[in-house]
């Protein structure tokens, strides 16, 4: 028995060719499909982005022009050459007496630090014994004109609050 090779008939290739060529369609359109999803995609993640990042520069560029601290810092000139530098709080505010405070000085346009004595000293706060009431000024033997750079940190608590907070300082000061 001779079995004969089954022949696809002209009506079955053109259903099937039909077929193949609907599949390729819907396929191309699910992929173009996706696509445009995608793209839509990418463009809210870009636009959501951009505008996370012109809203974060812009707090940010807030946050470094105004002060961190409430501390003010003043120098008094007292004679040729010595001065005085002078620490500030608003009310309700002092500076603690045991912590570790760090006060870096540096020059810069041709002036001199010669000697400075930055240790926080001043009378007991009348409210909370465990701070200072104000700063003594300290004081400084400065060489020339140009600007004083005071860097480091100071620890402060507020009162009101009843929160200490440790200031990071960055100041400059003109010194004539």
């Amino acid at each position: 028995m001779r079995r004969e090779p089954i022949q696809i008939g002209a009506w079955s290739y053109v259903k099937f060719r039909k077929n193949i060529l609907e599949f390729k369609a819907k396929f191309t359109l699910q992929s173009d499909r996706t696509k445009s999803l995608k793209n839509k995609m990418y463009k809210c993640m870009l636009t959501f982005s951009l505008f996370c990042f012109g809203f974060f520069s812009a707090s940010m560029a807030d946050s470094f022009n105004q002060k961190a601290h409430p501390i003010t810092f003043s120098i008094k000139k007292v004679s040729e050459g010595k001065y005085q530098l002078q620490m500030d709080l608003p009310p309700d505010y002092g500076f603690q007496k045991l912590a570790p405070h760090k006060l870096l000085l540096s020059s810069k346009g041709g002036l001199a630090v010669k000697k400075a004595d930055l240790t926080l000293t001043g009378p007991t706060h009348p409210k909370k014994v465990e701070y200072f009431e104000y700063v003594k000024a300290m004081p400084l033997t400065l060489e020339g004109k140009g600007s004083l750079e005071l860097n480091g940190k100071i620890f402060y608590c507020n009162f009101v609050k009843n929160i200490c907070i440790p200031g990071k300082v960055s100041e400059t000061i003109e010194i004539p």
